[in-house]
C-alpha cells in the first residue's frame, strides 16, 4: 500500500472499545473507532475491522473501504436454513425480553457466553443505550447484502454465539470473500487471539490491497 492505512475498528453487540485493547498495539498504521455519526476522511485509506455485529455496521456504512475484515462477523445472523433460522430468531426474542427486564444481568450472561472478561461499559444501561441494544437485536433477525469489496472473515471453531455453520452459510464460496477459522477463541477473537488474527489480516491485505 502506498499510504499507511487507517484501521477503522467497530466492536460487536454489547461490547465497548475495550474489546480492541490487545489488538491495537499490533497495528502497523493509525486507527479510529467507528461509532454513530462517524465522519470519514477522503484522504485516508480505510481498512474496516468489525467484530460480530460491528462487521455488519461497517458493511452497511457508506465509507469507501479498501478492504473489510470480519471477526466472527455476519450478514445474516440467523442463516438460511429454516429450522436453524427459527431457533435463532427465538433466541433473539428471548434476549430482547431479558434486556427489557434486567439489562445488567442480560449483558453479564452474554459476556459469560462469549467467554469475555472485559468490563461492562458504564453508560450502556442508560435509556438510549438500552434502546439501541434492543434495536440491534431486532436488526439481527434480518439479512443484508455484502458490499462487494475484498473481505476476510475469521471465525472460531468453538464460537457458540456466531457458530461456524452460520459463517459457512453466509460466506462459503461467495465472491470477494476469504473465510478462515481458528480452532478456538470463543466469541472474542480480536481480544483473546489478537496476534493470530492480525497475522491473518496482514497476509490478506498483502494479497488484495495494492
Amino acid at each position: 500500500m502506498k499510504k499507511t492505512p487507517t484501521y477503522l475498528l467497530c466492536h460487536g453487540f454489547g461490547f465497548s472499545d475495550e474489546y480492541w485493547k490487545n489488538f491495537i498495539p499490533l497495528l502497523d498504521g493509525d486507527f479510529e473507532f467507528f461509532h454513530d455519526n462517524f465522519s470519514s476522511n477522503s484522504e485516508k485509506i480505510y481498512i474496516g475491522v468489525g467484530h460480530s455485529l460491528g462487521f455488519l455496521r461497517l458493511n452497511n456504512s457508506e465509507i469507501k473501504f479498501r478492504a473489510l475484515v470480519g471477526l466472527q462477523g455476519f450478514l445474516n445472523f440467523c442463516g438460511s436454513n429454516p429450522t436453524k433460522k427459527k431457533s435463532l430468531q427465538k433466541n433473539l426474542d428471548r434476549m430482547i425480553f431479558s434486556f427489557k427486564k434486567d439489562p445488567k444481568r442480560a449483558l453479564e450472561f452474554f459476556y459469560e457466553l462469549c467467554r469475555y472478561d472485559g468490563k461492562i461499559p458504564s453508560d450502556i444501561f442508560d435509556k438510549n443505550s438500552r434502546e439501541k441494544l434492543i434495536r440491534e437485536l431486532e436488526m439481527m433477525k434480518s439479512s443484508f447484502e455484502h458490499c462487494k469489496i475484498p473481505t476476510l472473515i475469521i471465525g472460531s471453531e468453538n464460537d457458540c454465539v456466531v457458530e461456524k455453520d452460520i459463517l459457512l452459510d453466509n460466506f462459503q464460496g461467495k465472491d470477494f470473500i476469504d473465510l478462515k477459522f481458528l480452532s478456538d477463541g470463543n466469541h472474542t477473537l480480536g481480544y483473546t487471539k489478537a496476534a493470530e488474527v492480525f497475522a491473518m489480516i496482514q497476509d490478506f491485505l498483502a494479497r488484495v490491497v495494492q
